[in-house]
Formats: C-alpha cells, sequence, structure tokens
C-alpha cells in the first residue's frame, strides 16, 4: 500500500494539486427521503435539517467525531491552536460573504449526556469510525464539512457543492482514505433503512476544486515533518496556516509573502555571499535574475547592440548604461514619443527584441513554470497590500502559498544536487544555471 501521507506524497499534491489531482468518492442515495426519514426515526436532531444528504450525512459524521474526541491530548490541543478545531468564537456563519474558512455547514455540540445518548444510538457506527478514523475531528472548511485526523493521517471534504440532490461527493488525496469511508458511509446509509451506490475516480478539474484541501494537507505535512529548516520561514506558514483558520485570507497572503521573502534571501545571500538587498519580494526576485546573469555572462560586448538605424543609437546606449532595471522604463517613454509613427514603431519593436525588453529572457535558474508560479505568488502578495481590488479568497491564498511550497521545493533539490557548495562563486552560479531550470513543478 502507497502512503499517500508521506513527505513525497503531501508534498507532490502541495506542490501542484492539479497534477496530482484528488480522488472523489461519489456515493448515490436510492431514497434520499427515505435516508432523512431514517435519520429522523432514530436520532429526532435530524428532524431541524432539510432533506439533503450531504448536510445529513455531515452532521452524522460530525456527531460521532465529537463522541469519538477523548479529552485534550497534544494533537487536540496543536489543532486547537492553530485555529483547526472549531469554538464559539471562531465559528461564524458566512455564508453571505463566504470569505475565510470558518464552515458554513451547521456546528455538532453535544454536552456529556447527549454523547453518552449518542454512543447509545450509534454504538455500531462508533465503533466502526474508532477502527477505521482514530482520532477523527471535524475541523475548520470553507467547503462544507472537514475531517481530518493526526493520530492516523487522514483528511477528506465532505463537499456541499454537489449539483445532485441525491448524491454525496466527497474528496481527499487518499484513495484508501476513502475505501474506508465508504464502508463508514455505507453502514449509516444501511442503518437508516435505504441503500446507495457508489463511484471513486481521480479528477483534475476544476482548477478551484484540486486547491479545496490545500490547507489541511499543508497542516498535515507541517505536523509530520520539517518543510523547512529556516525557522524564520516556518513561523511564517504557521502563521498563514493560524490566518486562513481564523478567516483572514489576507492576513495568509501576508504571512505567504513574508516566508517567500525570507525564502529568497536566504537564496540570494547563499548563491552569492553577501547581504541580500532591503528591496520588495518582486524586485529581489528580480535581482537574483540580474546578478546571476552578470556573473554567468560578464559585461555584454559593445557590438552585441546594433540599432537599425542611427537615430536609436542613443536609444541603446541609455538602455545600456542605465541596465535591466531601467531598460523597460526607456523602451515605454521612446514608444509613447513614437507611437504615431507605424515604421519607428516597427524598428523600435526589433531592438526590444534584441534586448529582450518587454518579454523576460529564460531564468538562469528557474523553468518556466516555476516562474509563473513565483510572478502568481508575488502578484497575489502585491494584491493583498493594495486596497480597492478584487476580494481574495481561500483559493487564491492556496496559489500564494503554493509559490512558497515550489520555491521551497526547488531550493531543497538544488542544495542536493549542487555536490560542492565550496567552490568558488562563477562555479556555483553556472551549477544552479544547469540543474535549476531542469526543475518543473
Amino acid at each position: 500500500m502507497v502512503d499517500s501521507y508521506s513527505r513525497e506524497h503531501l508534498m507532490g499534491y502541495l506542490n501542484n494539486p492539479t497534477r496530482h489531482g484528488l480522488w472523489n468518492l461519489t456515493i448515490t442515495i436510492d431514497n434520499p427521503d427515505a435516508f432523512h426519514d431514517g435519520l429522523v426515526k432514530r436520532d429526532s436532531v435530524f428532524k431541524d435539517y432539510p432533506p439533503l444528504p450531504s448536510w445529513l450525512m455531515g452532521i452524522c459524521l460530525s456527531q460521532l467525531a465529537t463522541v469519538i474526541a477523548g479529552k485534550e491530548d497534544p494533537d487536540a490541543s496543536f489543532m486547537r491552536r492553530v485555529g483547526l478545531i472549531q469554538d464559539d468564537v471562531r465559528y461564524i456563519r458566512r455564508s453571505s460573504s463566504r470569505r475565510g474558512f470558518p464552515s458554513y455547514a451547521p456546528r455538532v455540540k453535544l454536552s456529556t449526556r447527549k454523547k453518552k445518548t449518542k454512543e447509545s444510538l450509534y454504538a455500531q457506527e462508533i465503533e466502526k469510525m474508532r477502527e477505521l478514523f482514530p482520532g477523527l475531528r471535524n475541523v475548520i472548511s470553507d467547503s462544507g464539512y472537514d475531517f481530518l485526523s493526526t493520530t492516523k493521517p487522514r483528511h477528506f471534504s465532505l463537499w456541499l457543492g454537489s449539483r445532485k440532490r441525491n448524491q454525496i461527493e466527497v474528496l481527499s488525496i487518499d484513495k484508501h482514505t476513502l475505501e474506508d469511508l465508504q464502508k463508514m458511509i455505507a453502514l449509516l446509509i444501511s442503518n437508516a433503512g435505504t441503500s446507495s451506490s457508489n463511484q471513486l475516480s481521480k479528477i483534475y478539474t476544476p482548477e478551484y476544486k484540486m486547491f479545496i484541501p490545500y490547507f489541511h494537507a499543508l497542516f498535515l505535512a507541517s505536523n509530520s515533518f520539517s518543510i523547512s529548516d529556516n525557522p524564520d520561514i516556518t513561523r511564517e506558514i504557521n502563521s498563514a496556516l493560524t490566518e486562513i483558520f481564523e478567516g483572514k485570507p489576507d492576513g495568509a497572503i501576508r504571512c505567504s509573502g513574508l516566508a517567500m521573502d525570507f525564502l529568497l534571501e536566504e537564496v540570494y545571500e547563499t548563491c552569492f555571499r553577501e547581504k541580500a538587498p532591503d528591496k520588495p519580494l518582486g524586485e529581489l526576485f528580480e535581482s537574483i535574475r540580474t546578478k546571476a546573469t552578470q556573473i554567468l555572462e560578464g559585461d555584454r560586448p559593445a557590438d552585441s547592440i546594433l540599432p537599425e538605424n542611427e537615430e536609436f543609437a542613443r536609444l541603446a546606449e541609455v538602455i545600456k548604461v542605465e541596465g535591466d532595471s531601467s531598460a523597460g522604463a526607456c523602451a515605454s517613454a521612446a514608444r509613447f514619443a513614437i507611437h504615431q509613427n507605424k515604421e519607428i514603431s516597427k524598428r523600435l519593436e526589433k531592438i526590444e527584441h534584441k534586448l529582450q525588453i518587454g518579454k523576460k529572457s529564460p531564468h538562469p535558474f528557474f523553468s518556466q513554470s516555476m516562474l509563473d508560479s513565483v510572478y502568481k505568488a508575488t502578484d497575489l502578495r502585491n494584491a493583498g497590500s493594495h486596497r480597492g481590488r478584487e476580494e481574495l479568497t481561500p483559493f487564491h491564498t492556496a496559489m500564494c502559498m503554493r509559490g512558497v511550497v515550489n520555491l521551497l521545493s526547488w531550493w531543497e533539490s538544488q542544495r542536493g544536487d549542487l555536490p560542492d557548495w565550496d567552490a568558488d562563486l562563477k562555479t556555483i552560479i553556472k551549477g544552479l544555471s544547469q540543474t535549476g531550470p531542469s526543475y518543473h513543478i
């Protein structure tokens, strides 16, 4: 049996949820009304809820998880500390704005007396859950009901977005989790007096759905192994988890941006052996490109810039003197001044192409897939810093955190691939330029 909660598989999902995919369990109940009536007959609490199988199953599983939850243990304390376990303060119904991660599904609270009553009503199911899902807890979610255990690493999302009234849809990164859940749900449905059919398959789309369990998977990863040996990065990743589970996607994106800042500083200072410049995230990333290119290529030969016409000689010289950081501005200013002259504009485009302005040249360290991920994270970080932009969601936050995870994975692979970090600076940079771009997410 392949362990889907190993470091390899968790990081595989976190690096690229769309390529990794999710397991999807679809349960079709033959008679939804009979299912509801059977639950009401067995437990009167269900009379207050609509006869929607997804909601009813979420409540059933939440009740069972609440009953089997023991007294405070280290795992539960940690989960509560990062905001995973719901309490009266965190449980806020936000279905109107859908902002953040607090669940908009009904929350199950049971007194000691009610727990004993449930133990009697669901003795068979409780025994099965303790066997298959020890330590399972109903945790904060934005999709409906999410359940997670660190005792025996398990996670699944009972999604409330199913289009068909008689269906229950569950997502997980692990096939075996859903195979065990089938047994649990089949028992509940059978004891309610009806039957069902199941379909278990791997899905890879739509993209937003692939990111539903992202932060729960990140929590399991951070709880199982060290994602980074840099304490500053680890702190910001944990802070991002707390922020998103507290329903603050803006705060989570800010923490993700800080984690990437610390990581880029580590890359810069390790590669170039000097203090990283105090620059914003995007500029720091581009500084790595510029400095690496300068070390690899040295000064650009004077005859490498050949203007098409004398009137462009001065422009080319200005761009050459000012360097890459001002090249785009120079070209933009020139284009604005001569935009009415189509012939000159065409010639300018040729010069821009030679100078690689407007379209960035390949990065000496990163593949295009890595660049796309980092740029996306940088854009989201910038969006989180400005007012008046579109509201950020948990999906945006996951996309931003994915950029951090991608960069962490790239850096880990490079530190392992380069045999001699004590070599001279140019040898190190040349080595990274050979191994770095071959790393794809």
